[in-house]
């Protein structure tokens, strides 16, 4: 599959899950934590497959922002409109021919790890997907009702306004 497909797919999933937290969640509710480490964790993939390097202030930055101990949803919304925005900038800048090439970089503990591009956004998909289903199951304990995030959902809607 096209890797900007799963990353609208990710996009459009987080987008939902986002709305069923009610907007005055509180900051240290982990709900928000939950969805920040999303946030946290999208933006991190990004640094590695952009090539930044692991000693720069924005990579080291991470380690903060990756496990959210408070945030807002109002930040949490501020946070996903940006990382979504630089993620359709670095999809439309993909180049689909170098998807297998080899990204060297390291973990947040500075541990060397290689991954291929494509395997790249297989995990930040899963790794949302992961957490979306965490928030899920603590949305309907809150007697809310989660977001219908599943993929076929996605590819239903996408076929009723384009068909």
């Amino acid at each position: 599959m096209n890797p900007s497909k799963l990353i609208e797919y990710n996009r459009w999933a987080n987008e939902r899950t986002l709305a069923s937290i009610p907007t005055d969640t509180d900051p240290s509710d982990r709900r928000l934590q939950l969805f920040g480490h999303i946030l946290g964790g999208l933006r991190l993939w990004l640094l590695r497959m952009q090539f930044v390097p692991f000693d720069s202030p924005e990579y080291q930055a991470m380690k903060e922002l990756v496990f959210p101990k408070s945030i807002t949803w109002n930040q949490c919304k501020t946070e996903f409109e940006d990382i979504s925005q630089k993620y359709g900038s670095f999809c439309s800048s993909l180049n689909l021919n170098n998807l297998e090439e080899i990204v060297h970089f390291r973990n947040l503990a500075g541990v060397p790890h290689q991954a291929t591009m494509d395997e790249m956004v297989y995990h930040i998909v899963n790794h949302s997907t992961y957490h979306r289903g965490q928030i899920a199951q603590l949305v309907r304990a809150a007697s809310g009702t989660p977001a219908q995030t599943d993929h076929f959902y996605y590819v239903n809607e996408l076929h009723q306004h384009h068909p």
